[in-house]
């Protein structure tokens, strides 16, 4: 428990737990946190695929993809 929630979160583990880190600390978001994923460019499959799939179930909803692997979402609060 981290005491109050989080507004911003930027995951920077090794790529394939990007998104385990994000769930981990998902109970902690508050909604309509800033999360930023690096690493999202087609060089990066596995973060580029977790971050559409987190989009698609709408936990998240991007507000600034970049081609050059940057993707800022705003974190909507369900599950």
């Amino acid at each position: 428990m981290i005491g109050d929630q989080i507004d911003m979160l930027v995951p920077d583990s090794e790529l394939p737990l990007r998104v385990r880190e994000f769930e981990h600390l998902r109970p902690e978001l508050r909604p309509g946190a800033i999360v930023i994923f690096h690493d999202t460019s087609t060089n990066h499959r596995i973060v580029r695929e977790d971050v559409t799939r987190l989009t698609e179930e709408r936990l998240l909803a991007t507000i600034f993809p970049s081609p050059r692997g940057l993707a800022i979402c705003q974190y909507c609060g369900g599950g």
